[in-house]
């Protein structure tokens, strides 16, 4: 059980929550090996593929919703169209 007053070494739960959401993104992002071993000696290019790293994060996330929520519908339609039968 937690505490009553819910502190993380002393600090508000609340930055704790914020630290793992960085922490879960960076250990996303390391699966990029552009991105965990550093080839590039310009900011500007690991920068951009920083970007491209975060956007295909971002497009993973949202399909794997829309998959969910896709299956989740036609088994629902399913349901509707066996009961009809």
């Amino acid at each position: 059980r937690l505490p009553e007053n819910k502190t993380q070494d002393g600090r508000p739960l609340r930055r704790y929550k914020r630290r793992w959401k960085v922490e879960r993104t960076i250990a996303w992002l390391q699966h990029f090996r552009r991105l965990c071993i550093r080839w590039e000696k310009s900011a500007i290019l690991f920068q951009g593929f920083l970007h491209i790293g975060c956007t295909l994060l971002l497009l993973r996330q949202v399909w794997d919703r829309l998959y969910s929520a896709y299956s989740l519908t036609s088994c629902v339609l399913e349901r509707c169209t066996v009961d009809k039968a």
